[in-house]
């Protein structure tokens, strides 16, 4: 009788730290898709850059401030790796 109480309270305890265990897993991976993942680090702040945009209008940093920015400065005059990394801008 006593070794099936035992048997019984192991199994209990087994399967308590099983559900913690995927609790936490679970937990961890929803923390790491809704704020880890998601979130783009700042290396440095870019400095205040004047540029032209596509429609020719003159456009600084500062008036994009809370948005993320992609720039990329095409050499129109490499014939290896430039005209790759603009399809691949485009399609971004």
């Amino acid at each position: 009788m006593r070794g099936n109480h035992a048997r019984i309270a192991n199994k209990r305890i087994l399967t308590l730290i099983i559900v913690i265990l995927s609790l936490a897993f679970a937990g961890g991976l929803a923390y790491w898709i809704a704020w880890g993942f998601t979130r783009l680090p700042v290396v440095n702040a870019a400095p205040n850059w004047t540029l032209q945009n596509i429609n020719g209008q003159r456009q600084s940093f500062q008036d994009l401030a809370p948005k993320v920015k992609l720039v990329e400065f095409i050499y129109l005059n490499c014939p290896d790796i430039c005209p790759t990394t603009t399809i691949n801008m485009v399609s971004i």
